[in-house]
């Protein structure tokens, strides 16, 4: 096999499968110009000996036609043959493609599962879950906190309901007497000096001017 193909089976091929597919490809396109060259001189000669009516110059140009269709047939079978190798070359391809791309993903998952590894013999599960038993601890305590910061010292934290509406029966008894005593008030006769029966001075000058409004009206 060494002595057929030559060089050692390790070395990379110079020529690859897919400059070996574009070459292929290229092949089989310039057949097909010529298909279509020859086509078209075929189908001029055929109306030439349907115009030609000397016998002898119709056999002459059937000899040449029937070689543009040999030669013709000939571009036509290469063209087959170049379409099979290309077929065959693009199948490997793939397939080469296709086995570097799995070798690829499973070095990617080696190394991924590897890195897992190293990664998870840092980790504690222990002391992980030490830690979240911390921060819980530690958020209980903050809601303690705010808990106690938010009480109010105004009003104490345990009194009973019924001395509350006792004290308020009381407000309540208070609040009535004061508006008896300021409605027996008359707010139209200034009040006088208890100790010398006299008004006082701004007392007397509210009079005066209440008697001056009386006789302006």
């Amino acid at each position: 096999m060494r002595r057929l193909f030559g060089g050692s089976k390790d070395k990379a091929p110079t020529v690859t499968l897919d400059d070996t597919s574009k070459r292929l490809e290229d092949r089989q396109e310039v057949l097909g110009k010529k298909i279509k060259q020859l086509e078209a001189e075929l189908a001029k000669l055929r109306d030439q000996i349907k115009k030609t009516p000397n016998q002898m110059m119709q056999e002459r140009l059937k000899q040449k036609a029937m070689q543009v269709l040999k030669q013709k047939k000939m571009y036509e079978k290469q063209q087959e043959s170049l379409m099979g190798q290309q077929w065959n070359v693009d199948q490997t391809n793939f397939t080469v493609n296709t086995v570097k791309d799995s070798v690829d993903t499973i070095n990617a998952m080696k190394y991924a599962s590897k890195t897992l590894k190293k990664q998870f013999k840092e980790v504690n599960a222990d002391k992980v879950e030490d830690l979240y038993d911390d921060i819980a601890d530690q958020m209980e305590d903050v809601n303690d906190l705010q808990e106690i910061m938010s009480r109010s010292y105004q009003t104490p934290e345990e009194v009973d309901d019924n001395d509350l509406m006792a004290e308020l029966d009381m407000l309540e008894g208070d609040m009535v007497a004061e508006d008896d005593s300021y409605l027996d008030i008359d707010v139209d006769v200034p009040s006088k000096n208890i100790s010398t029966g006299k008004l006082t001075k701004k007392q007397q000058e509210d009079a005066d001017l209440e008697r001056e409004l009386g006789l302006l009206q």
